[in-house]
C-alpha cells in the first residue's frame, strides 16, 4: 500500500470539518462526496482561483477516500497556500480597490505569508495537533466527527469564533486525541 502524506497547515483542518459538518457527521460516503462538492462549489463562488479550487479537491479525495492517508501538520505555506491564492491577491492588490479592501486583502495575505496566524494556533488547538508531526487521516476525521457532535457549528469560521473566545478566557480544555 502506498502511503500518501498531505502537508497541511492547522487552518486548513477546517475544510475537513466542513465536510463532516456538511454532511451531516461523515458517516455517509455518499453524504461526505456531496460535502466535497458542495464545498468546491463554495470555494468558486467565493473567487478562489481554479486551480486552489481542483487542489482543495484533490487533497479532500485523498483524505476521505485513500486507505492509509496521513496528514502532516506544516508552518507556513502548503500545497493549497500555493495553488494560487497567494497570486491571486498579490494581482489583486496591484487593481485600484478602496483603502478598506487593500487593507482587508494585505492583512490576509500576510496572513498567508506568515508561518502561523491565529487561524492556524485556534485550529491546532481544536483539533489537538501540533506542528511538525503526522497523523493519520483516521484521527483527523474521528477528532472532526467528535468537534462536530459537541459543537454542531455548520462551518469552521464559527467553531473557530467560539473557540478563539474560549481561549481568550481561559475556558479551554483540550481532549485526548481518539486511537488510530
Amino acid at each position: 500500500m502506498v502511503v500518501v502524506i498531505l502537508k497541511l497547515r492547522p487552518h486548513h483542518l477546517g475544510l475537513i470539518y466542513d465536510v463532516v459538518a456538511w454532511s451531516g457527521g461523515g458517516k455517509s460516503v455518499a453524504r461526505i462526496k456531496r460535502g466535497v462538492i458542495d464545498l468546491c462549489r463554495t470555494l468558486c463562488y467565493g473567487g478562489y482561483p481554479e486551480e486552489t479550487v481542483y487542489v482543495v479537491a484533490s487533497m479532500l479525495a485523498v483524505f476521505f477516500f485513500k486507505d492509509g492517508a496521513r496528514v502532516e501538520i506544516v508552518n507556513g505555506l502548503d500545497s493549497i497556500c500555493l495553488s494560487g491564492c497567494v497570486q491571486k491577491q498579490e494581482a489583486l492588490l496591484k487593481k485600484e480597490l478602496t483603502p478598506r479592501k487593500r487593507k482587508t486583502l494585505k492583512s490576509d495575505l500576510d496572513d498567508c505569508r506568515n508561518e502561523q496566524i491565529k487561524g492556524d494556533l485556534v485550529l491546532a488547538v481544536i483539533f489537538n495537533v501540533e506542528t511538525g508531526k503526522i497523523y493519520s487521516a483516521r484521527q483527523i476525521l474521528e477528532t472532526a466527527r467528535i468537534i462536530f457532535k459537541k459543537y454542531r457549528k455548520s462551518d469552521w469560521i464559527y467553531l473557530y469564533f467560539e473557540y478563539s473566545d474560549r481561549l481568550k478566557k481561559g475556558r479551554v480544555v483540550t481532549r485526548k486525541k481518539p486511537r488510530d
